[in-house]
């Protein structure tokens, strides 16, 4: 098996928290070469943690340039004090759907059936 892999700028990473889970708000805005100058962004609608509050699940929607693609991430707490938060993600995606939504286009050598990103987090709340 084949890994191609490509290092993303996070342009914009906010975490919004809310009493309700449902109006909590994750956003991640990513840019890099291979994205081809375009923005990719992904917008959580709502935010759970497990029992343990050591994972999160936070569905939403992956968008590159066209129409969003539903997309579920799952995060590891990693670290929480009462102002940080340090969170490890992955998420993983059919390609062939991701494709044809948002215009991600892979080279013809590396053939790929889903892609999975993987995404380090620091939420720090302003004093």
């Amino acid at each position: 098996m084949t890994t191609l892999r490509r290092r993303l700028t996070a342009l914009d990473a906010t975490l919004t928290v809310a009493p309700d889970s449902d109006d909590c708000v994750l956003t991640l805005e990513l840019a890099g070469r291979p994205l081809g100058g375009r923005l990719l962004t992904f917008v959580s609608t709502s935010l759970t943690p497990t029992d343990e509050a050591t994972r999160l699940h936070v569905p939403g929607e992956l968008a590159l340039a066209g129409d969003p693609a539903p997309a579920i991430f799952g995060f590891r707490v990693v670290e929480r004090t009462a102002d940080r938060l340090l969170v490890l993600g992955t998420l993983r995606l059919p390609y062939r759907p991701l494709r044809r939504t948002t215009g991600l286009t892979l080279p013809r050598i590396r053939p790929a059936d889903r892609i999975r990103l993987l995404v380090a987090a620091e939420f720090t709340c302003p004093v």
